[in-house]
C-alpha cells in the first residue's frame, strides 16, 4: 500500500508538460498473439507468456491517449481470441 500512495504522490507533483513513462507487465496464455496485435503501437517485450510494455511521452494527455488505445487494441485482440476458441 506504500508503494501505491508513493506512485500517486509522484503523480501529484508531475508538471503538464514534463516527460512520463509507464510500463505494464501482463501475464496471459497467448501472448505472442496480444504482442502481434500492438507491434507497431508500443515498444514491448516478450518472454514466453509474459508481455511487457513501455509507454512514454512528452506530457500526461498524450501518454493517456497512447494508453487508451493500446488498451483497446489489447481488449479486441482478447475479445477475438476468446470468441474463436484460441485464447481467454
Amino acid at each position: 500500500m506504500k508503494e501505491k500512495l508513493q506512485s500517486v504522490n509522484q503523480m501529484k507533483d508531475l508538471k503538464k508538460n514534463e516527460n512520463i513513462s509507464l510500463s505494464l507487465s501482463m501475464h496471459h496464455n497467448d501472448a505472442e498473439s496480444l504482442c502481434a496485435s500492438i507491434k507497431t503501437e508500443v515498444r514491448h517485450n516478450l518472454s514466453q507468456d509474459n508481455l511487457k510494455l513501455e509507454i512514454s511521452s512528452d506530457n500526461f494527455s498524450e501518454l493517456r491517449g497512447k494508453w487508451n488505445s493500446i488498451m483497446r487494441g489489447l481488449i479486441a485482440s482478447e475479445e477475438t481470441l476468446s470468441s474463436s476458441g484460441i485464447g481467454g
